[in-house]
């Protein structure tokens, strides 16, 4: 009996060698993910970075300094924002204001998640135009990392809508998660329609939507002949996103990462920022279930109608930005799942899962087109059967070179809508 335990004994150390050993090599070959991406220059400061305007959107820190940092994809990335809660574009180099705002509202895409400041495609935008129409564009990034559809139209109403004149230009990139994803209700929608003079007229094709204008509101609406500084308005106290926990704490003060027990998925998905050979085989583990998944199960997670609320939210703000004056573009910002070969082949069984590659297109263009929204697709800029050429291995965010296709491709639609 003595004996097999020791034999189980020598088993079970051998294979916690042999761990161990795997794990200094993979570390050394792909580093270690750190769980937190973003850190601040003032460590006596408040870290988190989001928030709250009390015209009911979260916006990045006014005046933040610091950088991104995951330690794998990035590191050292300089984060500035500006006193109105935008993100510092340093190709605009200060100086006299240009006569055409191009304000961008979105997400953590738009915001440039893992970039420095010169890196976003919000800055590489700005330094294009300045090549071709040197003094004329004023970028300005009003991105924020996690934002949803009714954050953008919320921001759009509370922030932009006041300040904007005749011939601003007005950016809204949507993503795949921000289509796919809605939580306010169907009242939000309709209460955004009547508010910009419409109402939903009902029709039984779900892959598209249709308005009626209401004269007596749209009427109230008018144009503004000048211009007007964007301004930030936080409660005072400050309202942050969330509390930064002990794991949080823990990990800043001792450099070690306990992981999540909430639920098994979350469990097993901390893990990676402990181990770079877990992370490795849990990357190769998604791939697998992708592949064995049914072929309906990510439409099967939408639920109905979410398409279409966050098209009519996106009507609902593009008409009250035109009244002001503005000229509006949505920008549909496809997931690599769908662009890069490499991750679509997995995600779409080998492209039996979606009708196209360009799911997102093909799911937003009817609603586009029946919404009478000017959306300019950023797909066939973006497309590649490079993997990561476009994005952050790890992280999945557009890298620099990603983040330029965008900018090259906008630079073309603003010169269009800007003429």
């Amino acid at each position: 009996m003595k004996s097999v335990l020791v034999k189980i004994g020598l088993v079970f150390g051998s294979l916690l060698i042999g761990c161990f050993i795997l794990e200094i090599i993979v570390r050394s070959f792909f580093g270690v993910l750190k769980p937190y991406g973003y850190d601040s220059e003032h460590p006596q400061e408040d870290v988190r970075y989001a928030v709250y305007d009390t015209r009911r959107f979260w916006t990045w820190k006014p005046n933040f300094r610091g950088w991104f940092d995951n330690g794998i994809d990035f590191s050292s990335n300089r984060i500035r924002t500006n006193p109105d809660g935008s993100r510092f574009v340093p190709c605009l180099n200060g100086g006299e204001a240009r006569p055409t705002r191009i304000i961008l509202i979105g997400d953590s895409q738009t915001f440039g998640w893992g970039l420095s400041d010169k890196g976003t495609w919000a800055n590489q935008l700005q330094c294009a135009l300045e090549q071709t129409n040197p003094g004329k564009f004023e970028v300005i990034n009003l991105g924020f990392p996690g934002a949803q559809v009714d954050q953008l139209y919320q921001r759009g109403i509370g922030q932009v809508e006041p300040v904007i004149g005749k011939g601003d230009i007005i950016v809204i990139s949507v993503t795949w998660n921000d289509l796919i994803t809605y939580y306010v209700g169907k009242r939000f929608v309709l209460q955004a329609l009547k508010n910009a003079g419409f109402r939903e007229v009902k029709i039984n094709d779900k892959s598209r939507a249709e308005v009626q204008a209401w004269e007596t509101v749209a009427s109230s609406y008018s144009a503004y002949e000048g211009r007007r500084p964007l301004k930030i308005r936080l409660s005072n106290p400050k309202k942050y996103l969330g509390k930064p926990s002990w794991r949080f704490s823990f990990y800043k003060k001792f450099g070690v990462f306990i992981p999540t027990f909430d639920s098994t998925m979350s469990f097993f998905s901390s893990l990676q920022y402990i181990s770079s050979a877990f992370r490795i085989a849990w990357l190769n583990a998604r791939v697998l279930y992708y592949w064995t998944r049914s072929k309906d199960a990510l439409v099967k997670k939408i639920p109905a109608n979410t398409f279409r609320s966050n098209f009519l939210l996106l009507k609902a703000l593009d008409a009250r930005l035109k009244r002001r004056g503005g000229k509006i573009l949505i920008q549909l910002l496809p997931s690599r799942l769908f662009f890069d070969d490499h991750y679509y082949l997995p995600y779409s069984q080998g492209g039996k899962s979606f009708p196209t590659q360009d799911y997102l297109g093909f799911v937003s263009e009817p609603f586009c087109t029946s919404l009478n929204l000017n959306c300019v697709n950023r797909f066939e800029d973006l497309k590649t059967a490079i993997r990561d050429q476009h994005t952050f291995q790890f992280d999945g965010h557009y890298n620099e070179i990603g983040a330029a296709q965008i900018a090259r491709g906008l630079a073309r639609d603003v010169r269009r809508v800007g003429q």
